[in-house]
């Protein structure tokens, strides 16, 4: 496997219940000059097809890079909830440092607005895995 496969099985055997092998990982380099829209991990066909979808059992964004395009920003905000009900209590940032590693709820919202941009011309490189049971 290629370096890249292998820090895949790292992150899957970190977060993974050691109690079981049903688990498997998605994964992708992202490189962007700019932000990610606020979003929702899921599966995007069911979700077209079926409605809401199945989310992963953990998202998680691994900086390659530091500096260079915006944070990423996680808000408390499950899919699940009703938009008119439960205002956002809490937002949790990870900065582009190469190295940093964030995990978080499958259904949170998140993303990395363009408007909290770092700056520094560079570009924003990030190593996503989800891991789906």
């Amino acid at each position: 496997p290629c370096d890249l496969e292998r820090m895949v099985l790292a992150i899957l055997k970190h977060h993974a219940p050691s109690s079981s092998d049903n688990y498997g990982a998605e994964w992708w380099l992202q490189t962007r000059p700019e932000g990610v829209d606020i979003h929702y991990d899921k599966d995007e066909t069911l979700a077209e097809t079926f409605g809401p979808g199945s989310f992963p059992y953990v998202s998680t964004v691994t900086y390659m890079t530091s500096g260079g395009g915006p944070p990423t920003l996680v808000f408390d905000r499950c899919y699940a909830n009703n938009d008119d009900v439960d205002a956002i209590k809490r937002v949790w940032m990870s900065h582009p440092r190469a190295g940093n590693h964030l995990a978080f709820d499958r259904r949170f919202l998140h993303g990395a607005p363009s408007f909290f941009s770092e700056g520094g011309g560079s570009e924003r490189v990030t190593f996503l895995v989800n891991i789906w049971k």
